[in-house]
């Protein structure tokens, strides 16, 4: 018998751990990639919230519906992240299928634009909570 090459047995055997080793690399990637589109999707509601507040801080006076915020009575408005990017409170370099400006969830790749944030005031100071129930 010619032993000049490797028998059906071994290159199965490789196929079959090379086919193990790149499943581990798939499943190790993709939990890499869901992490790091969760973080920035939290980082985009982070500067959602941060430019309603300022929206806020510059227009007070509007700032006149009332809600309830964590059990208590305040004065409060909606407004929409395409607001708050039409307005120049929010900078972005994605674009809608029109090409506006717009903010895209990495996680479920929507467009957030129609998203809304609740602007409320307590104490004398101005908050925002991204997506609030109030906002409906």
């Amino acid at each position: 018998m010619n032993k000049k090459g490797f028998s059906l047995v071994e290159l199965l055997a490789v196929i079959i751990v090379l086919s193990i080793i790149s499943l581990i690399a798939v499943r190790g990637y993709s939990k890499i990639m869901k992490t790091s589109a969760e973080k920035q999707l939290n980082e985009k509601i982070m500067t959602i919230e941060k430019a309603a507040m300022s929206y806020g801080q510059d227009n007070r006076s509007e700032i006149t519906n009332t809600c309830t915020v964590d059990g208590k009575s305040t004065k409060c408005l909606c407004k929409t992240v395409e607001f708050l990017i039409t307005n120049k409170y929010i900078e972005s370099d994605e674009k809608d299928s029109s090409g506006n400006p717009t903010l895209i969830n990495s996680v479920t790749k929507a467009d957030m634009k129609s998203d809304k944030v609740l602007i409320y005031r307590n104490n004398n100071r101005v908050y925002a909570l991204y997506n609030d129930s109030q906002c409906s």
